[in-house]
């Protein structure tokens, strides 16, 4: 298909493809190739008095979140706060709904909570005055939810599931609310017990694998991970931490374990301490904040 693409001439044409193959890229687990291509089309239009355009801003929109999972973070910020900046000024609501996306990941990544959730909310206000696709508001309730459980506001969030009509045993789960069902899990996680949760992600991981989408199964190995130490099964967390660090590792993914804040860190602890992926586990924990549980830290789960 790029072949043709490139055939055409057609400089808007060969850009959207190499775009699409960028975040097939990120889809698959290939982070920095993802990096290199981003790179690549941002020169490109900036070289072809295009750097003003909708499809420039979608550009910038992605590779801010390309950035932000290799833990690139002001250089994320820049770029996603460029790429909402262009996409609204284009007329196009899946690229400006993409952007949206995409700044308030980066917004979360770098820690800025309110900011995040200030923007869910101005987009879900646009939601409801235009026609934003649907997997784009349901992405944008996902991150609503998530922001609250990380805010500590954990009665919000607990509405949140009601309002959304989310059931962990529902059937089939609907690939365009995948990211609800995930923040739903996060949820019940927290909420506890923790095997509603995780015959939830059962479910979520196998149509992820099926599906090839390894960015999605590492996020989903990882909740696991999560449930199972939350529930006191450490043996279990930490086989299934060691498939998402195997998965991720290739690719240089950092911020899909970050994120998860401090009951990430002390399982790579764990994991770290009995050497499992030991490099990686070192480079992971060292883009962790200061303040986050250390290893001898007394909160930490002991086998």
């Amino acid at each position: 298909a790029l072949d043709i693409c490139t055939a055409t001439g057609n400089p808007f044409l060969i850009l959207y493809t190499n775009l699409l193959l960028a975040i097939t890229h990120t889809q698959s687990g290939r982070v920095k190739q993802a990096d290199d291509i981003c790179r690549q089309l941002a020169r490109q239009v900036n070289e072809g008095g295009m750097g003003h355009t909708a499809v420039a801003g979608w550009i910038a929109s992605i590779w801010g979140e390309v950035l932000a999972e290799l833990d690139e973070l002001d250089a994320a910020v820049r770029h996603a706060q460029k790429g909402l900046e262009l996409t609204e000024r284009g007329g196009d609501v899946m690229m400006l709904g993409w952007s949206y996306l995409s700044l308030v990941r980066v917004l979360f990544s770098s820690g800025d909570l309110p900011a995040a959730e200030a923007l869910v909310q101005q987009a879900r206000s646009l939601g409801q005055g235009s026609e934003l696709p649907g997997w784009v508001q349901s992405q944008l309730a996902a991150w609503q939810a998530r922001v609250w459980l990380a805010l500590g506001h954990r009665k919000a969030a607990s509405e949140w599931v009601d309002e959304r009509g989310l059931a962990a045993g529902q059937e089939p789960l609907a690939y365009a609310r995948e990211a609800e069902y995930i923040t739903l899990a996060r949820i019940l996680t927290a909420q506890g017990p923790a095997d509603e949760a995780t015959n939830l992600l059962d479910r979520l991981l196998e149509a992820a694998e099926a599906d090839g989408r390894t960015s999605r199964a590492i996020e989903i190995l990882n909740l696991q991970s999560l449930a199972f130490q939350a529930g006191g099964s450490m043996a279990q967390a930490k086989r299934t931490l060691g498939r998402a660090l195997a998965l991720a590792e290739p690719g240089g993914f950092v911020r899909i374990f970050v994120d998860e804040g401090s009951p990430m860190a002390r399982l790579l602890y764990e994991a770290a301490a009995r050497g499992i992926s030991p490099e990686y586990t070192a480079e992971l924990l060292a883009a962790f904040p200061v303040g986050e549980p250390e290893p001898s830290d007394p909160s930490r789960p002991q086998t």
